[in-house]
Order: structure tokens, then C-alpha cells, then sequence
């Protein structure tokens, strides 16, 4: 797919990709402000009773809507509950991709009007990569440049089971997940546990290799589900 191709993806379904940029990055700087703002609330909250669950249950909401990042929910639930919030972060994080998918649909739904592409071509490959998509999904949970919202706006027109798409968020999602949330057990203030509490250059180097893994994977399903499109026409 060069150049002209996607040139012409732009004019076809140009609300598409203003949907999905609206939608996973505005939230995504939004939240940067509320994450600091809110925090201060939520410790001072913490003795409250059922505090826990009313935390994971707010958060679940919060992070399907893209208001708050999914590793700031796994870094102050660890500062918060140390190992024993764990199993909470996990079925949140369900309940908020379960939520998040049913968004992604109903975005491209109100947004573009569709949840199908004008474009032959791109409708021919979100078709393909619907028939498999565990390990795109992976990858693009894997990713800590793919918000949790874009991806759920991105792929509202991809079709496949929820059951998959649960599996893979959740399995993408926990090597990142558990790395910041160990963070947030290890951290003595909040403000250590925001900045991760470790090496910066420990940080970069991680953060490299998830980026790398990451794209590597997506570039690559890409690349073979194209390579068979494109071997299926002639």
C-alpha cells in the first residue's frame, strides 16, 4: 500500500481517521491534567469504606471513556493496594475494554456515520485483519503509544469475536501493566510513584523495546495480510 493508496484512504473516509484522532488523543491530554488533580482526592479518600471496589469501578469507566491513562490507574492502584489490588486492576481493565469496544462501535457509528470504509481497498484489509486478529490486538495493546481509546476507535470497524478481543487487550496489556503497577508498590509519595520510581534510563530502555516489539508485530501482520490481498486479486 504506498503513498497514493493511503492519500486516497484520506479522501474517502477523511472523518475516519478525525474520529480516532479526536477520540484517543484528546482524552489522552485531558487526562494528563485530571490524573494529577484527581490523585490528591483519591489518596485522601483511600479509609473510606469499600473504598477498593468504588475505586476500580470509577476507574473502569474512566479509562473505557480515555479520561484516565490505564498505566496511571495501575501505578496509584499499586501505591494504593500494593499486590492485593492486582486482581482489581485486571477485571477493571475487562470491564473497561468490554465497555471501550461497544465506544469504539458506537463512535464510528455517530462520528462517520458508517462503521465501514468508502475505500474498497481499506474495507478489503480491516476485513482480512478481522479474521485473525489476536496478535494485532496484542500488539496494539502491547503498545505504550496506542491509547486504550484510539485503539478501541480504531478498530470499531474491525469485526470480531468479544471474547478475542478481551483475551488479547488483557494479555497485551499486563507486561506494561505489571512493570508500572510494581512501580507504584515500590513508591514511598505519590509523586515518586508517578515518576515510576526507577532509573529514567531503565525507563527509556523498556519503553524502547515495547515500542519496537510493538510496531514490529502490527507492521508485520500488515505487511502479510497485504502481501495476500494483493496475491488473491491477481
Amino acid at each position: 500500500m504506498g503513498f497514493q493508496s493511503i492519500r486516497n484512504i484520506w479522501k474517502t473516509d477523511r472523518n475516519y481517521f478525525l474520529m480516532v484522532a479526536a477520540v484517543g488523543f484528546l482524552p489522552w491530554i485531558l487526562s494528563g491534567i485530571v490524573g494529577w488533580f484527581v490523585a490528591d482526592y483519591i489518596i485522601g479518600a483511600q479509609n473510606l469504606p469499600a473504598f477498593q471496589w468504588l475505586f476500580f469501578a470509577t476507574t473502569m469507566f474512566t479509562m473505557a471513556l480515555g479520561l484516565t491513562p490505564t498505566t496511571l490507574v495501575a501505578t496509584l492502584a499499586g501505591f494504593l493496594f500494593g499486590w492485593s489490588g492486582f486482581p482489581g486492576v485486571v477485571i477493571s481493565y475487562l470491564g473497561a475494554a468490554f465497555i471501550g469496544r461497544l465506544l469504539g462501535i458506537w463512535f464510528n457509528k455517530v462520528f462517520t456515520g458508517s462503521v465501514s470504509f468508502s475505500n474498497p481497498q481499506a474495507d478489503r484489509l480491516f476485513s482480512k485483519l478481522g479474521t485473525k486478529p489476536f496478535w494485532l490486538l496484542f500488539f496494539c495493546r502491547l503498545s505504550p503509544v496506542l491509547t486504550f481509546a484510539l485503539t478501541n476507535a480504531a478498530l470499531g470497524r474491525m469485526r470480531f469475536k468479544m471474547q478475542v478481543f478481551l483475551t488479547a487487550t488483557l494479555l497485551g496489556m499486563l507486561p506494561r501493566t505489571a512493570l508500572v503497577f510494581f512501580s507504584g508498590t515500590q513508591a514511598a509519595a505519590w509523586s515518586e510513584a508517578i515518576r515510576s520510581g526507577e532509573d529514567p534510563t531503565l525507563k527509556i530502555i523498556y519503553l524502547a523495546v515495547f515500542i519496537l516489539l510493538s510496531f514490529g508485530g502490527i507492521a508485520l501482520i500488515v505487511k502479510k495480510t497485504l502481501a495476500k490481498m494483493y496475491t488473491t486479486e491477481s
